[in-house]
């Protein structure tokens, strides 16, 4: 399954799945990103499979967007991990390696508390990007994660795209601020989110 739009709904969509046909045949594929966030958190443990935070394919962005679709492709199609490379521009606060979960910051701020969504697995990577959150929001919706212990047990965090999302340098301070306390490897701009040459990042995988 290919998400071609992502955008508001996916929450509601949840509740309307059929968890027993889905675990009996999962999907071989399963990629989107943005709000299908909130998918990726429950589909990937349900049908233990790697999903893939990709572009979303019907969107303007990627169909003009020549390195992105290369780059899904690649995801696609050519053996890990090669495809699944940071940008050179990568900055890695500690270093770490784990399995991969997370997305969009507020779908998984917006999850918290339901039955099916699990928090990260212990020693998980935690993939985190939005697109027109202010430094304020996200310094609300990563506390409201800190506070309900959703990084309790992870090894480590990798940021994305911060799209819109107001100063570079205080989204960047906020996520210091905010994450380096926990004391576990940090690694910033890593290319994946709502951004140009959009990398295709697994979810679910080492």
């Amino acid at each position: 399954m290919i998400c071609v739009r992502g955008g508001y709904g996916c929450l509601r969509m949840l509740d309307l799945l059929d968890r027993d046909a889905l675990a009996a045949a999962p999907p071989k594929v399963f990629a989107g990103s943005s709000d299908v966030t909130a998918l990726h958190t429950e589909l990937g443990p349900l049908c233990d499979l790697v999903t893939l935070f990709a572009p979303l394919i019907a969107s303007e962005r990627f169909v003009r967007d020549a390195a992105a679709q290369e780059h899904f492709r690649a995801a696609l199609f050519d053996p890990p991990p090669t495809s699944w490379a940071a940008r050179q521009r990568a900055r890695a606060r500690w270093p770490g390696h784990r399995v991969t979960v997370g997305g969009t910051l507020s779908l998984l701020a917006a999850g918290l508390g339901a039955p099916t969504t699990p928090p990260p697995p212990d020693g998980a990577i935690v993939l985190l990007e939005d697109i027109t959150e202010l430094p304020y929001r996200i310094d609300g919706l990563l506390t409201q994660l800190l506070r309900a212990g959703w990084f309790d047990h992870a090894a480590g965090v990798v940021c994305g795209s911060w799209h819109r999302c107001g100063d570079p340098q205080e989204v960047h301070d906020v996520l210091v601020d905010r994450l380096a306390p926990l004391g576990i490897p940090f690694v910033t701009e890593f290319g994946f989110g709502h951004c140009a040459d959009q990398r295709t990042i697994p979810l679910g995988a080492p």
